[in-house]
């Protein structure tokens, strides 16, 4: 089948990997204009890592992340209220290192195409796709449209046009520092800043 996917994100990505894995001819559309180079961290626990490596998505060299030993919850003023090791073998990983892996598995480094979001799909008399109006006017055909466009998904609000899509709330941000002195304090530790009055974690 030939498939066009829409948003070259994490999901986006994984989607292609499988679905070309199974012998699928897939094209990838990102609404952005470049890459996806920044945005937070992963944490992968080992069964999510063992999942990718059966799909081929390796995370070696460059993205390999970083292993964690122990999560450390802290105050805001840093004093550790508790601490727990983590799962052997799971680790931290900057979005952009996922996404590496992910596009090297897939196998599609020409089939990414940028600054090319979904506008519109279009029905037949059954309620199937049948093509994609990208925002350039450009008509896409393919035999299965799949939405992979985040948060404001064209691909949703097309399919179910009076779908409540509620705002959720972030509640914590994960990221990896690359500062020698952090690192060193750090260590290979998941640690996690919490406010007990509220706000981001």
């Amino acid at each position: 089948m030939n498939i066009a996917i829409f948003g070259a994100g994490i999901a986006g990505l994984t989607c292609a990997t499988t679905l070309r894995k199974q012998g699928h001819h897939c094209a990838v559309y990102e609404r952005d204009r470049l890459a996806h180079d920044a945005g937070m961290g992963f944490i992968l626990m080992p069964e999510a890592i063992a999942s990718m490596d059966r799909l081929g998505i390796l995370l070696t060299g460059d993205s390999s992340g970083v292993p964690l030993e122990r999560y450390i919850c802290r105050d805001i003023a840093g004093k550790v209220l508790y601490e727990e090791a983590m799962p052997p073998g799971s680790r931290s990983i900057r979005r952009r290192e996922l996404i590496s892996a992910l596009v090297h598995a897939a196998e599609i480094n020409n089939a990414i195409r940028f600054d090319a979001g979904l506008a519109s799909l279009e029905f037949d008399e059954q309620g199937h796709a049948t093509a994609a109006v990208l925002s350039s006017g450009e008509r896409i055909a393919a035999d299965l449209f799949v939405g992979a466009d985040g948060v404001r998904s064209r691909a949703r609000q097309a399919l179910f046009p009076n779908w409540p899509a509620h705002r959720a709330r972030v509640l914590e941000v994960v990221g990896l520092v690359r500062c020698a002195k952090t690192t060193h304090w750090a260590k290979h530790n998941l640690n996690k800043f919490h406010a007990a009055k509220g706000g981001l974690a």
